[in-house]
C-alpha cells in the first residue's frame, strides 16, 4: 500500500511492523495494466466517472453506484489528467521563478541596507569630525581673541601704572624742591624761585587725580546655548531649521593715548595735545586746540636762575 510520512513514523515503527521494508513511491514501478473493479471483480476499470472522478467499470455505470453518471475513457481522463498537471506544474514553475527573484531582490536588499548603514555611519563620523574640527578652530579663534584683549587691558593698565608712578615721581620731586626753597636764607633767591614754584604748585594742586582706572577688568561673556540647542536637535533625515547665533564680538580698544611735546629751551615745559583723555601729569589743552604751558618765568634772570638751580 501507499503511506504517508505521518502512517510511516506513527505506525511502520511499532511492533511487528517494522520488520516491513518501505520503498519511496518514486522508485516503485507502478503497473501498467489495467487494475479490476472491487465491486465487479471481473470487470477491469477502462472507464472514469467525471462526478466521482474516480475510475470506474461498466458495470458501475450501468446498474452500480455510477448510475447514470457522466463519464469518460481512461485513456481520455488520463491525458486530460496530464495536460491539466503539466498546465499547473508550469503555473508552479513561474511561481517559483517569481518566488526566486523576489528572494533575490530580498537578498539584495539585506546587503543594500548593510552596506549603505556601513557607509552612513562612515558619513556620520566624519560630519561629526567636521563640527569637532570647527569647534577646535573657534577655540582657538576665542582663545586668541581672549588672549589679545588681555594684552590690550595689560597693556593699558601698564602705561596708567607708569603715568601714575611719574605722577607721583614728579610730586615727591616737587614737594623736596618746595622744601629746599623755604629753607633757602638768603631773601634774593628765596623770591627768585618762589614765584616758579608756587605756580608748578598751583597747577599741580589744580590738576585733577584720577579716581578710577580707565581699563575695563571684565571680559565678555560667551554663551553657546543656541548651539546647544542647535546640537540637541541634530537628527537623521531632514535638517532641523538652522539657528543663526550671535556673533560674540570683542570691544575694540580706545585710543586714550595723549603725546606729550616738549619745548626745547624751557625745561620742564610740557604741552598736551587734545584727545580724548589728558593724560595724568600734564596740563590738559586749551578749549580752542592750543597747548598752553605749565609755568612761564618772570623775568629771563628767573629763568636762567631756575634753569641752574633745576639742572643741579
Amino acid at each position: 500500500g501507499i503511506l504517508c510520512q505521518t502512517c510511516i513514523e506513527t505506525t511502520h515503527k511499532k511492533g511487528f511492523l517494522r520488520r516491513h521494508t518501505l520503498q519511496p513511491l518514486a522508485d516503485t514501478e507502478i503497473p501498467s495494466q489495467r487494475m479490476f473493479c472491487d465491486d465487479h471483480p471481473d470487470e477491469k476499470l477502462n472507464l472514469y466517472c467525471l462526478q466521482c472522478r474516480v475510475p470506474v467499470c461498466a458495470h458501475c455505470l450501468l446498474v452500480g453506484s455510477h448510475e447514470r453518471h457522466e463519464r469518460t475513457s481512461l485513456k481520455q481522463a488520463y491525458d486530460q489528467g496530464q495536460a491539466t498537471l503539466q498546465q499547473w506544474l508550469e503555473q508552479l514553475s513561474a511561481k517559483q521563478d517569481q518566488s526566486t527573484k523576489y528572494l533575490d531582490k530580498l537578498n539584495q536588499l539585506q546587503t543594500d541596507i548593510e552596506e549603505g548603514g556601513a557607509r552612513h555611519r562612515e558619513l556620520i563620523e566624519a560630519e561629526i569630525e567636521a563640527l569637532k574640527e570647527q569647534l577646535d578652530l573657534k577655540k582657538q579663534q576665542l582663545l586668541s581673541k581672549s588672549e589679545h584683549e588681555q594684552k590690550r587691558k595689560k597693556a593699558a593698565l601698564t602705561k596708567e601704572l607708569d603715568d601714575a608712578q611719574m605722577d607721583g615721581a614728579r610730586l615727591d620731586k616737587l614737594q623736596k624742591r618746595t622744601q629746599k626753597v623755604l629753607k633757602f636764607n638768603s631773601e634774593h633767591c628765596f623770591l627768585a624761585l618762589c614765584l616758579p614754584v608756587i605756580q608748578d604748585l598751583r597747577t599741580t594742586v589744580a590738576r585733577q587725580v584720577p579716581q578710577a582706572s580707565q581699563v575695563d577688568p571684565s571680559f565678555p561673556d560667551l554663551t553657546t546655548d543656541n548651539q546647544s540647542r542647535s546640537l540637541a536637535e541634530m537628527d537623521l533625515g531632514h535638517p532641523a531649521p538652522r539657528t543663526v547665533a550671535p556673533m560674540v564680538s570683542m570691544p575694540r580698544p580706545v585710543n586714550t593715548e595723549v603725546s606729550p611735546v616738549f619745548v626745547q629751551g624751557v625745561p620742564g615745559n610740557y604741552y598736551t595735545q587734545q584727545g580724548p583723555v589728558a593724560q595724568p601729569g600734564y596740563a590738559p589743552a586749551t578749549p580752542g586746540g592750543s597747548a598752553r604751558p605749565v609755568y612761564q618765568a618772570a623775568s629771563a634772570y628767573q629763568r636762567s636762575f631756575v634753569q641752574q638751580y633745576r639742572a643741579s
